[in-house]
């Protein structure tokens, strides 16, 4: 059987379009893929092996580029002017972080902002 998206209108008269969950799920995976792609485009910038295993090893982003750049919190904590045990919790939570925060971090840690958001 062939499926054939459903096409509707809601009263505010929006068009709205319904598709399988596969076909969506396929849609979000494009959607990062060219979000990577655009992000590797833009930037010479790689992530360096020590990082990346710490991150697959479940840390935080923040917290495997700060170990990478020998920083301790308190260093890094300085650099933003944040408090020490902020930056804790912080590397601690799966949350995601404000975008001021990162702004904060990024420049600190000398990288750019997308190297510090956690993957989804």
């Amino acid at each position: 059987m062939t499926y054939h998206p459903q096409k509707i209108t809601a009263p505010d008269g929006t068009a709205l379009v319904v598709i399988t969950e596969a076909d969506y799920l396929a849609l979000l995976d494009a959607a990062d893929i060219a979000a990577a792609d655009r992000a590797l485009a833009e930037s010479d910038f790689t992530i360096p092996s020590g990082v990346m295993d710490a991150m697959l090893a479940g840390k935080s982003p923040v917290a495997a580029w700060r170990e990478y750049r020998g920083m301790t919190q308190d260093i890094l904590a300085d650099a933003t002017g944040m408090l020490q045990p902020a930056l804790a919790r912080m590397e601690a939570s799966k949350g995601r972080l404000r975008e001021a925060t990162v702004l904060k971090l990024a420049k600190a840690l000398d990288v750019p902002e997308w190297a510090l958001k956690p993957a989804d």
